[in-house]
């Protein structure tokens, strides 16, 4: 899918990065186990793609990877692949990059969703997008933390944080274009180092909103995670 969009309308699209190695799940690729008759990617994809308020879906593959095209999304015209980087980060600014060459508004939104989070369902994702367009700044998923939180250096407690402070931050995450694009320009800039999106938001001095997600909503990192 090639074709730049000409409506005027905001639109919501999505990035599903895809490029990395796996290193802590071991030699196989998590993102093509089987997980309930289907790729773990299909599943991850699934409630996007079926969902007509995302328009298109940008996913950055690891450049050897060989087994997207088996998968029931290869053909479609809502996903656009790309190469990805070596690093998440970079993978994303990418694709942001990508999107707006494909027509999109810095009023639209974007979506980033983890590839290995095949647990997440389209109920929660209609709720989601529903809350986040309401805002000015955008959303996160997340869990409050359930357990007594430490900060440890060199394997020694610090201290201890105040627990009913602390969420874990999970995905998908939705913000403005303009906003995401602005932060990862930013981030590029001074050479800063982010683990998620809100991360890249939170350096330009956004605050958005936090979520309450499904427990089920795991990020696969190790075999067990599937068991």
């Amino acid at each position: 899918m090639n074709g730049k969009t000409k409506s005027l309308e905001t639109r919501i699209w999505c990035i599903i990065p895809a490029a990395g190695k796996s290193e802590r799940f071991g030699i196989t690729n998590k993102l093509y186990i089987k997980v309930k008759n289907n790729f773990l990617i299909e599943n991850s994809i699934k409630p996007f793609i079926r969902l007509s308020q995302i328009y298109r879906i940008i996913i950055p593959l690891n450049k050897l990877d060989k087994k997207w095209k088996k998968t029931k999304y290869y053909n479609s015209n809502k996903v656009v692949t790309l190469i990805g980087s070596t690093s998440r980060q970079k993978s994303v600014y990418k694709s942001l990059c990508k999107i707006k060459e494909l027509g999109a508004k810095n009023s639209d939104w974007v979506i980033i969703h983890d590839a290995a989070r095949p647990f997440f369902n389209q109920k929660d994702l209609k709720r989601f997008i529903s809350i986040t367009l309401k805002s000015n700044w955008g959303a996160v998923i997340g869990l409050p933390a359930s357990d007594t939180i430490k900060l440890v250096e060199k394997n020694k407690i610090i201290s201890t944080i105040e627990r009913n402070k602390v969420w874990l931050a999970h995905t998908p995450q939705m913000f403005r274009i303009k906003d995401l694009l602005k932060g990862y320009e930013f981030c590029k800039k001074n050479k800063l180092l982010v683990t998620d999106d809100s991360q890249v938001i939170e350096s330009i001095g956004i605050k958005p909103l936090i979520i309450e997600s499904s427990c089920k909503n795991i990020k696969v990192t190790n075999k067990i995670d599937i068991r």
